[in-house]
């Protein structure tokens, strides 16, 4: 079950959203909020609950000082009682809903409470669709840009920043869909409207990578093997190929993928990555 959420100002979209999501078994809609601070303020606190406990949130004052010796308690000229149990009864693990829809899990999910988050570029807040999706992935949570914003390059900025892909309001709910089970599993949504975004893009961004990435990247771009690369810089094939995957993954993010050895080659010579000597 993937869970998802909606962070957007147009309160026809939330209800429209809602009502179609909710015949899909796949998906579970465990809010619908206007802002990005709403949703992250309705999110469980990380530290241990204490919502069971009646003095939550307050100091443990511990047992009342009452000026007698430790054992005595002060005589009120009543029966000798036990002390009343003040204890809840068992409610099992915390609840992790949500407001505005979110049902209770049986159990603490694993991992982020919310999936992915379907996220408008604009809205009302005035708060910067960058850092929006900032605050959300570093959350946990995938974001997956559901706007009608023809900002091209607000468009390249949000998937730089993070995002996992970029769809117009207009699409119908399987696209939707598939395009949340695609984030969800850690893809990328390369939508017309993406691949017309940065086509039009006259800026370019360069990821910014490690000394070790860059050294793995110009010698397997320059034709080596992975094994002769991993020779060339001393390390392991095993660690070259983590070093590749995660450079890939960052001209990924600034959305300019590089799936093959070509493709790496292309963007060492378009970012002028490569070694002094090629260079000259």
């Amino acid at each position: 079950m993937i869970r998802v959420a909606v962070v957007d100002d147009d309160r026809m979209l939330l209800e429209g959203l809602a009502s179609w999501l909710s015949g899909r078994a796949e998906l579970r809609l465990v809010a619908a909020v206007a802002t990005v601070d709403a949703l992250l303020a309705a999110l469980p606190d990380a530290g241990p609950p204490d919502a069971a406990r009646p003095d939550a949130g307050l100091p443990n004052a511990g047992a009342p000082n009452t000026g007698l010796p430790d054992g005595e308690r002060p005589d009120n000229g009543l029966p000798d009682t036990e002390p009343p149990n003040t204890a809840l009864p068992d409610a099992g693990p915390p609840s992790t809903a949500l407001p505005d829809g979110g049902l209770p899990d049986a159990e603490p999910p694993e991992g982020p409470v919310v999936d992915v988050v379907l996220l408008d570029l604009l809205l009302k807040d005035g708060s910067e669709a960058v850092a929006n999706i900032r605050r959300l992935r570093a959350a946990g949570s995938r974001v997956l840009i559901i706007s009608t914003a023809t900002d091209r390059a607000g468009v390249v900025e949000a998937v730089a920043a993070g995002a996992d892909g970029y769809l117009t309001k207009d699409n119908d709910l399987d696209t939707l869909v598939e395009a949340v089970v695609t984030v969800a599993a850690g893809g990328t949504v390369h939508s017309p409207e993406l691949a017309f975004a940065w086509a039009h893009h006259t800026g370019r961004l360069r990821p910014r990578l490690s000394p070790k990435e860059l050294e793995v990247l110009r010698h397997y771009a320059s034709g080596l093997t992975l094994k002769a690369t991993a020779r060339r810089v001393g390390i392991s094939p095993h660690t070259a190929k983590h070093h590749l995957d995660r450079v890939k993954d960052k001209y990924r993010r600034a959305g300019r993928p590089a799936y093959t050895k070509i493709d790496l080659a292309v963007r060492v010579r378009e970012d002028g990555l490569g070694s002094d000597d090629d260079r000259r």
